[in-house]
């Protein structure tokens, strides 16, 4: 008997045993060598910038993509189900449950200008909608060089095994060595994370060629498992300039009886590009920083397809296409597009908001209502619609409408009027105004009028002056609002267009001016408020988040328009906005007519302990802030006392996701996780201990 072990830099040992003998061998200490491995990674790595085809260079090609969907039985499902616990589904033999084909034109400009736009699609049981072509981009990337590989559907990042310093981090085996017609020589290469790694790391195989060093194909998947296996594959080959460059993507992800319906089901996909082009003259196309979308008529040009085809489409797949000729699936992504675009329920020509159903704050505890809007639907060029709530702790009830036109039919841009009766800051708000927003390049640009009657929520008077809920101040605002970034990744899901991320700051502007002499109004002042959000993930680190916020006012003003921190608008859940926040709870109020934050967020998921249980899966994030600001005139102020930070305010936090997580029917996992945050420093008047503050996490993930 022979048996070969391989690790770190060990490659065989020999171990031999004869029946027939009784001699007793002596042991063999076999010492690590040089993995000959490491030679052609590091050679790969030194040549990553030269093959990289977004490095030093620009094309546009054009990508046809298939999709289709398996459906097969679970045996072991199925044996449950025979006893009658569950119900049968039966899969049908002759077609797929789903075929998607799709054609993208993907142009990169360099500098992170890229624009990949779906111009035709088609999707088995789908017609107006065919978002489900943005699957691939969501699912694959479209080359193997970054440092860190982002896995989008996950929303996972892992170590790329061709990265610096990859070589203490992965194990690497030199598998074969292929000689290619022209007598170039390829390395095979599978590679794992070392077990005395602790990365979020990936397994598979390389194929590096020797001519320029760069990977000819290769095979990945998340080397920890995930509730939904997801394996990639990438075929690159050389041009007519001499450059490597991508010509086939594929990706595969498997579903074990999902939903508990007895069925696995495998969603395989391929891309094949062709057209491509090498540094192109693209200065004359306007551009942004990866942004991705469907065209309006995506669904309208089969004879896109026809031409990109790749490869002739099976009998199984004609099938496919065949029994679903005459079914509508579109309600299925008009729920979606209610859930992403609105965070509403999409019911035929109405939209239903959910955090007017059910939420919570400290304030006013839990309020439940509703809100009622039309849908695009109705007319794609405007919505009419409000909301009515009522909180169970402060015993209010709330409520507004609203009218939204939208200039280019979709909600990138709004002219927006609305009236309502709300809790705004720290004061109760009877308000009407008008406001504009929308995209001008790398601005997000909004403006907005508003006059309003603002009532405190508690016993305060101004200047001698007493305001409560019956009589409170006329105030006429105006006010802008500016967001700017560059190498922003935007997509297009439906009608809205989302920010994914930026490797660059992101920075914010506020502008409000009051208006004394219209409506009979208080007196004039002026509000300036500045700030800057940095997203990043560093390699073998974890995830970092970044805030810098600042304001000032020109002129004494009451408390109800000051900038302030308080527990009104605060709730028990935390979220993404939760970061750029303080969330420790006191009874104090702060107050300010001049203030600094700053806010420090980072995840270390599981690089500081990973848990190989199937329920407790903690991943671990630690939060500092600071703020610092000053009430110039506080004796204006009467009534209940105010308090600024100009002595100091420090808050920190630990939160720990996924204490418990559970696979809800094999669709998804949903996480509990837990947080708490205590305040400290001279402005803070009670013990450390009285403001700890827990704090619930509630997540999914796949």
């Amino acid at each position: 008997m022979v048996l070969l072990i391989l690790y770190g830099g060990i490659f065989g040992a020999l171990y031999a045993q004869e029946e027939a003998y009784t001699t007793i061998l002596q042991p063999v200490v076999v010492r690590p060598g040089i993995n000959p491995a490491h030679r052609i990674i590091q050679n790969a790595i030194n040549h990553r910038d030269q093959n990289n085809p977004e490095k030093n260079r620009t094309y546009r090609c054009i990508q046809y993509n298939r999709m289709t969907l398996h459906v097969v039985e679970d045996t072991t499902a199925r044996r449950m189900m025979a006893k009658g616990r569950l119900p049968f589904v039966q899969p049908d033999p002759s077609g797929y449950g789903l075929i998607m084909e799709s054609v993208a034109e993907r142009f990169f400009a360099g500098h992170g200008k890229l624009e990949e736009k779906i111009v035709a699609s088609q999707t088995s049981g789908f017609k107006e909608y065919q978002q489900l072509a943005m699957i691939p981009s969501a699912l694959q990337f479209f080359h193997f060089y970054d440092d860190v590989i982002e896995w989008k559907s996950l929303n996972q990042f892992y170590l790329n095994p061709i990265s610096p310093n990859s070589v203490d981090k992965y194990f690497f085996l030199l598998v074969d060595t292929l000689i290619s017609a022209r007598g170039d020589s390829t390395f095979v290469i599978a590679f794992r994370p070392s077990r005395t790694s602790n990365i979020d790391g990936l397994k598979g195989t390389l194929h590096i060629n020797a001519h320029g060093w760069a990977i000819e194909q290769v095979v990945a998947e998340p080397a920890t498992a995930t509730l939904f296996p997801i394996k990639m594959e990438q075929q690159y080959r050389l041009t007519d300039t001499d450059i490597w460059f991508p010509c086939e993507l594929s990706f595969e992800v498997s579903y074990k009886n999902l939903a508990l319906t007895g069925l696995d089901m495998f969603y395989y996909h391929k891309s094949w590009i062709s057209d491509v082009e090498i540094n192109p003259d693209l200065s004359g196309r306007k551009m942004a920083f990866g942004t991705l979308s469907v065209v309006d008529d995506a669904g309208k040009h089969p004879e896109y397809i026809a031409h990109y085809r790749a490869m002739p489409l099976s009998q199984k797949e004609w099938n496919t296409y065949q029994k679903y000729e005459h079914a509508n699936y579109d309600w299925i992504m008009q729920i979606a597009e209610g859930a992403t675009d609105r965070s509403s329920f999409s019911f035929k020509i109405f939209d239903i908001p959910f955090n007017q159903v059910i939420n919570y704050n400290y304030y006013e505890g839990w309020h439940t209502g509703m809100g009622l809007y039309t849908h695009w639907r109705l007319s794609p060029w405007f919505s009419v619609g409000g909301y009515g709530r009522y909180g169970l702790k402060d015993k209010e009830v709330k409520y507004g409408a609203s009218v939204s036109v939208f200039p280019r039919k979709d909600w990138d841009s709004e002219i927006k009027l609305w009236a309502q009766n709300d809790l705004s800051d720290l004061s109760f708000s009877r308000e009407a105004g008008i406001s504009g927003a929308g995209w001008w390049g790398n601005f997000y640009l909004g403006i907005q009028c508003k006059v309003r009657e603002l009532a405190p929520l508690f016993e305060y008077s101004f200047k001698g002056q007493s305001y409560h809920r019956k009589e409170g101040m006329r105030n006429t605002q105006a006010g802008i609002q500016l967001r700017y970034t560059i190498r922003e990744q935007r997509t297009k899901i439906f009608r809205r267009t989302y920010a994914i991320r930026s490797d660059h700051p992101v920075f914010y502007l506020n502008y409000a001016v009051g208006l004394p002499s219209l409506f009979k109004s208080a007196g004039f002042y002026q509000k300036i408020e500045g700030g800057m959000a940095f997203n990043a993930y560093f390699r073998n680190l974890g995830r970092t988040y970044l805030a810098l916020w600042g304001g000032l006012t020109h002129r004494d003003i009451p408390v109800m328009m000051l900038f302030s921190q308080s527990y009104v608008d605060r709730t028990i859940f935390l979220s993404d906005e939760s970061k750029a926040q303080f969330n420790a709870i006191t009874d104090q109020i702060y107050a300010s007519d001049q203030y600094v934050h700053a806010f420090l967020y980072h995840d270390f998921g599981t690089l500081l302990y990973q848990s190989n249980a199937k329920v407790f899966r903690p991943r671990i994030a630690l939060a500092q802030s600071a703020g610092w600001s000053r009430l110039s005139l506080p004796d204006n102020h009467g009534g209940r006392p105010l308090k600024d930070m100009r002595q100091g305010y420090f808050e920190s936090g630990i939160v720990v996701e996924d204490i418990i997580r559970l696979n809800y029917l094999n669709f998804f996992y949903f996480g509990l996780g837990v947080g708490v945050y205590g305040a400290y420093g001279r402005s803070v008047d009670a013990p450390f201990a009285q403001t700890l503050t827990p704090k619930i996490r509630l997540s999914v993930s796949f």
